[in-house]
């Protein structure tokens, strides 16, 4: 049928052209994207990720005195063992192209599919890759918290510490929830709503639907990312870092203080809330009393990055001792673990800082980001039902894992 021909013409060249060389793109500025690697699907057993974590050291010592004559020794204290485990959640992505433009560029060869779909595709990848960069570091923590949003006003102003410009710029169409809180079960305000204007500067957001009553505080959801009782998506650093309670990879958190990430405010690391080298060297002892003695990477929104800059100048002015370097990279600052790369990201929020050891970290699931659908093999494209269109989809099923949450830490309540 002409249909099918059209449809394995398309699928051909998409796989030609594309298949596999998008999957492997990823975008300059996701830094958690790219730092944090994916666990291939053979070295994952069955539908969970799992992995033995210790929890606590041996403690079965006998102390003696010189010339004992008794030699009773204290039981066999073992260490804590436990199994880690961790199930990804899944993601879909839809796009559209009309019939005419499918038949034009099957028509042509691969230079007029590629003319035809480069735009599509690429912003598919882009978006996609977007999308999950948000929720490395935020998943189960929202898009950014309300400052004032007055009902039936059809904006909302985000705060300051909770805003990071890239999260939000180029988010005009997309749909959002507002709940009132991050936690296991939230309130949600209003209906889901669209984005209509986005002012990185002012913070401002439009939306189509008011979030009535939407009070301070309350936070922003992508549609569908949570419920007013469970979340849909997979736990972000942000969440895992800060989590005091409840359990983590079927971890409890509050019962071993190795299973505990690190978090301190700016003003508890030095005076005031802006960041200091001084401060990012305060910040590391917490986690090296845990035992930490490996390089780290820190992730900071843009405008902290400046300071940190201006703090070097102001260092090198004085003829402080050099321990540090500038890169095209990052700066890469010397400390008593080793080494701290600092990163700029635009997707993190103004008011934290982030410090892991990407070696301890992985984005595990059944897959990473494809353009694949589970048992179709290559066939990228779909007849769409009551349209005159095909269906290009892209798909993940993935979760953020750390083995090491005593050994990653986050800087909270900076400003700029």
């Amino acid at each position: 049928m002409p249909g099918e021909h059209v449809t394995d013409t398309l699928n051909g060249l998409f796989k030609e052209i594309y298949a596999d060389a998008i999957e492997d793109a990823k975008p300059k500025g996701m830094k958690f994207g790219r730092d944090i690697s994916f666990v291939p699907r053979n070295r994952m057993p069955g539908n969970e990720f799992h992995t033995p974590i210790s929890l606590s050291h041996e403690h079965g010592f006998t102390y003696l005195p010189a010339n004992a004559t008794t030699l009773t020794l204290n039981e066999a204290i073992a260490h804590n063992l436990r199994d880690a485990r961790v199930i990804g959640t899944q993601c879909i992505m839809r796009s559209r192209i009309s019939y005419e433009v499918a038949a034009r560029a099957s028509s042509g060869g691969p230079r007029a599919f590629r003319m035809a779909l480069d735009v599509v595709v690429e912003n598919m990848n882009d978006s996609f890759r977007k999308r999950c960069e948000i929720d490395y570091g935020y998943g189960q923590r929202g898009l950014g918290q309300i400052r004032t949003a007055a009902a039936g006003s059809g904006q909302m102003t985000l705060q300051t510490a909770s805003f990071a410009p890239g999260i939000w710029a180029g988010m005009e169409n997309a749909r959002v929830e507002i709940f009132s809180t991050t936690g296991a079960t939230a309130t949600k305000r209003g209906a889901t709503a669209t984005v209509t204007s986005v002012n990185v500067l002012t913070r401002v957001i439009g939306i189509s639907t008011a979030a009535a009553p939407a009070t301070v505080d309350d936070h922003v959801f992508f549609e569908g990312q949570r419920t007013a009782n469970a979340h849909n998506v997979y736990q972000g650093l942000d969440a895992l870092v800060t989590a005091t309670t409840g359990v983590v990879h079927n971890i409890s958190v509050a019962t071993w203080s190795l299973w505990q990430g690190n978090s301190r405010t700016a003003a508890q690391l030095g005076s005031g809330t802006t960041l200091s080298f001084s401060k990012v060297n305060n910040a590391i002892a917490l986690a090296v009393g845990k035992g930490l003695d490996e390089d780290m990477t820190m992730y900071i929104h843009p405008e902290v990055w400046v300071d940190l800059l201006n703090d070097e100048a102001a260092l090198r002015r004085h003829n402080a001792p050099r321990d540090y370097d500038v890169g095209a990279d990052g700066i890469t600052f010397f400390s008593q673990n080793g080494t701290i790369t600092i990163k700029a990201s635009i997707y993190v929020k103004l008011g934290r800082a982030y410090l892991i050891a990407p070696r301890y970290w992985r984005r595990v699931g059944a897959t990473d980001i494809t353009f694949r659908l589970p048992d179709r093999g290559d066939e990228f494209f779909r007849h769409v039902d009551n349209a005159a269109a095909y269906e290009l989809r892209a798909y993940v099923n993935q979760a953020m894992f750390t083995r090491a949450l005593s050994k990653s830490l986050v800087i909270t309540g900076i400003t700029s």
